[in-house]
């Protein structure tokens, strides 16, 4: 690849996977930190040795994984960290690769979700991704949004993690039956961002808002029972456990998610030629002990 990329947040696990795929392939990718000082200044001098190249910036990219929101202080820190960087990388002609998610939806639409359709997030995290993209897209410069649904992360603290937990402890579990999304495990999307940079390094300027989530989209509760059928297979659980459909908005992830998660994935494969892969042949994977 002739294109130089950096990577910010090397250390969490959805960068981890993608600096493998792309050493798999040949493809370097160099883990960088902000400068303590973060002033405009500062910040062109750290960013100088990456113009015209590419930024990837997967700092709290398991936020939107995770069960609950961050710290108002925490979205604040970064809030103010993204704008400075957004407006460097578009003076430097730096491409920036930032991970959005579905939460800048409200969830009322029935259908897919499309690139066109008008951000109305329901939550604090939403609303700052919703806020980061609008000043990604005004700021002139290059830049790939990727929106991703729901991010199938099995650490303990992942919305995922602690259904894999509850399915294991063999207690009756009670889940939304009306959540729905595209159930996305964290090494698919590493591919999609891998796949964008590979196509961004032909010198094509793609810049814009694209949707990603594995196919098919699936209620939260039809996920949860396809995994009991995998943990069985694998003998990690004895029994079908016992799920309880409850109203959506019983559950903790009324107050941050949207109903309705489901994206359309058209555009990707249009622009990049990114096919969805399924979710229910990745699982294998995420089931390990």
């Amino acid at each position: 690849m002739r294109m130089k990329i950096a990577l910010l947040g090397a250390e969490g696990t959805l960068a981890r996977l993608l600096l493998e795929q792309a050493q798999a392939e040949g493809i370097r990718l160099v883990p960088v930190t902000l400068p303590d000082n973060a002033d405009p200044q500062a910040l062109a001098e750290w960013l100088e040795p990456w113009r015209g190249g590419a930024l990837v910036d997967l700092r709290h990219a398991d936020w939107p994984a995770l069960l609950g929101e961050p710290e108002v202080a925490a979205l604040d820190e970064w809030q103010q960290s993204c704008e400075g960087l957004i407006d460097t990388c578009a003076a430097q002609d730096c491409l920036l690769l930032w991970p959005s998610s579905a939460r800048v939806f409200d969830g009322g639409k029935p259908t897919l979700w499309s690139e066109k359709d008008l951000p109305q997030p329901v939550g604090r995290l939403g609303a700052l991704q919703a806020a980061l993209e609008q000043r990604l897209c005004n700021a002139g410069g290059r830049h790939l949004i990727l929106r991703l649904s729901w991010l199938l992360d099995p650490a303990p603290q992942a919305q995922f993690g602690q259904l894999l937990a509850g399915l294991r402890s063999g207690q009756p579990l009670q889940l939304a039956e009306e959540w729905r999304g595209n159930p996305t495990p964290l090494a698919d999307a590493a591919r999609v961002l891998l796949a964008m940079l590979k196509q961004s390094d032909c010198g094509a300027d793609l810049s814009g808002i694209y949707h990603y989530g594995s196919s098919e989209a699936s209620s939260w509760i039809s996920l949860a029972k396809v995994l009991a059928q995998e943990l069985l297979a694998r003998g990690q659980i004895d029994a079908d456990p016992q799920i309880l459909p409850v109203a959506f908005e019983t559950q903790p992830q009324a107050v941050f998610e949207p109903r309705n998660a489901a994206l359309s994935c058209k555009r990707i494969t249009h622009v990049f030629g990114i096919k969805p892969r399924a979710w229910r042949t990745q699982l294998a994977e995420l089931v390990k002990p």
